[in-house]
């Protein structure tokens, strides 16, 4: 097994192949007979903020659906979406870990646009949206947004927006 100046791993041997996420491409070359293979499946995973990525928006861009993605406490200073992700955001205390909008003006605090045939988690988190930001919207989702705390401002009122959704809405402080 050799890893190659471009990380491509290389093994003829797929014992050989350390346990991740990986990509895998076959390569087959030769001719082969009753050749048959089963694929690798990826299974959903935890990812831990900051630890695993600096910020939520790098933990949701590498996650994949049935992911968790866990927040520790903190101040984080970004706009999140979930790019038609179904995945849970969960934050370590709704009373500590905030999401602080980092842009202006028609902006979207926390963006929930996934498919409304599976679930996606909002949780543990205090929002905090820039001036003429919205807090949480979900369009098209069957959100869960529970357990957080919404602040909204003079520009905005809408802490939370939903649109074609058929989530849940709960245990929120606005």
């Amino acid at each position: 097994m050799s890893i190659n100046d471009n990380l491509i791993l290389e093994s003829y041997d797929l014992n050989e192949i350390p346990e991740g996420r990986f990509k895998i491409g076959v390569s087959f070359q030769g001719y082969f007979d009753n050749l048959s293979y089963t694929p690798l499946v990826q299974s959903s995973s935890v990812i831990n903020v900051p630890e695993d990525y600096s910020t939520i928006q790098e933990a949701i861009n590498y996650s994949i659906d049935g992911d968790s993605i866990l927040v520790a406490a903190g101040t984080y200073y970004e706009n999140i979406n979930f790019n038609g992700k179904n995945i849970a955001l969960i934050g370590e205390d709704r009373e500590t870990t905030i999401i602080e909008s980092s842009s202006s003006d028609n902006c979207i605090s926390v963006n929930v646009n996934s498919p409304n045939t599976e679930i996606s988690v909002v949780s543990g988190f205090t929002v905090i949206p820039g001036q003429n930001c919205k807090g949480v919207v979900a369009i098209n989702s069957n959100a869960i947004i529970s357990n957080n705390i919404f602040i909204s401002n003079a520009d905005n009122p809408a802490a939370v927006y939903f649109s074609a959704s058929e989530g849940i809405i709960s245990q929120n402080i606005v």
